[in-house]
């Protein structure tokens, strides 16, 4: 009873020591806090990042990947894969319907081309997808009563799955929710257009891509005009900042990476003036996106992604009917949706780090400034 008398004692006697426990107590929560937001910070930024993303992602730019379907067929038999998808991914300019005049605003964007439902298999595209009914009453309950979304029906989902206008059959595109000033972000971290006529899936845009050739050279730019059918919400706002999506077979016609004809440019030409053939240019991609089946960790999925390329390479090379070959996989970049994110995910680290140390020494200071003082307490009754 002595103990808790005495220190009872020393603790009210003087406002000192009850200054000295608020700082202890205000240092820990600042580094419980520090950590605790910095940390679901990074977990969320790695959710959202995987969402668009899959477990695996083979590169090959530029050049592109051919005969990429075989290579899916041989992935996609893996034990340790669920699914894959071809993608091309570049850059382009958008040509907004904004503002009134002849003068509209052009952004810059980073263009995927995607086969929708093979990519909603990887990446679970539905759920990013913003503009679309509520599924259950309770979603439909929490929503505010003015809501967009409470007032549309299931077509303006179906278009944007398929990247097509159903009503007149045109291939369409899906926006980033931030790539158009239009969407205002409410409070409740809902979007609704900030002018009524200038909600997006009922307008169209202008898409420029510039194709590059093998060699580096830049050909003509292409253009066309694409209804957009939906917007997506990722939760990275550097993704749904400058992303533009469309169909895989548009980003092939637009940056001439489509299936066609090889002509032998060395031969003299036939006796009707055309170029010998020799063989089928086929269709290529940039990027194939893998995901592991439930279980298996990316990096297992790496090393077997890793074999079946290889597999894949030495099948078209030994295949005399095709002449355009897949490039050897010392040149592939063959990385998991982590290591192929680490510009986004490494400066979260660093900051969540270094937030971490900086207030651990105010900790301590602190500390060390508290054991002063009730030491010269002690010291003083003594």
């Amino acid at each position: 009873m002595y103990p808790v008398q005495l220190a009872n004692r020393y603790l009210t006697s003087r406002i000192i020591p009850l200054i000295a426990v608020a700082a202890v107590a205000l240092c820990v929560a600042l580094v419980v806090i520090v950590v605790s937001v910095m940390s679901g910070f990074l977990d969320m930024l790695r959710a959202s990042g995987r969402t668009l993303m899959g477990d695996v992602v083979i590169s090959y730019p530029i050049r592109g990947i051919p005969w990429y379907q075989q290579l899916i067929d041989t992935i996609e038999k893996l034990p340790e894969a669920q699914a894959a998808t071809p993608l091309i991914d570049t850059y382009g300019l958008v040509r907004m319907p904004y503002p009134e005049g002849s003068e509209k605003e052009v952004v810059t964007a980073n263009v995927w081309g995607i086969e929708p439902q093979s990519f909603n298999r990887v990446t679970d595209f539905s759920k990013a997808l913003y503009w679309k009914p509520p599924i259950t009453p309770e979603a439909a309950a929490s929503m505010s009563p003015d809501d967009l979304r409470l007032k549309l029906s299931d077509k303006i989902l179906n278009d944007g799955l398929n990247l097509v206008k159903n009503d007149t059959g045109e291939p369409g595109l899906v926006l980033g929710m931030h790539v158009s000033i239009a969407n205002q972000r409410m409070q409740d971290g809902s979007y609704k257009p900030r002018y009524p006529q200038w909600f997006m899936p009922k307008q169209s845009v202008t898409l420029t891509l510039v194709p590059i050739s093998a060699k580096g050279t830049i050909a003509e730019p292409r253009e066309r005009v694409f209804p957009v059918v939906n917007e997506f919400k990722s939760g990275v706002y550097q993704i749904d900042k400058n992303r533009v999506m469309i169909s895989l077979d548009e980003a092939q016609k637009l940056l001439r990476l489509d299936a066609g004809t090889l002509y032998d440019m060395q031969a003299p030409p036939n006796a009707d003036g055309t170029l010998p053939v020799l063989g089928t240019s086929p269709a290529k991609v940039s990027k194939i996106l893998v995901r592991a089946k439930p279980g298996v960790t990316p990096d297992q999925l790496q090393t077997a992604v890793f074999a079946a390329y290889e597999k894949f390479a030495y099948d078209i090379a030994a295949d005399p009917s095709k002449v355009v070959k897949a490039p050897r996989v010392d040149n592939m970049t063959i990385l998991t949706w982590e290591q192929h994110l680490r510009d986004l995910i490494a400066p979260v680290e660093k900051e969540r780090e270094m937030m971490r140390i900086l207030f651990s020494i105010v900790y301590l200071v602190c500390a060390g400034l508290v054991l002063s003082i009730f030491w010269a307490i002690v010291q003083e009754k003594t």
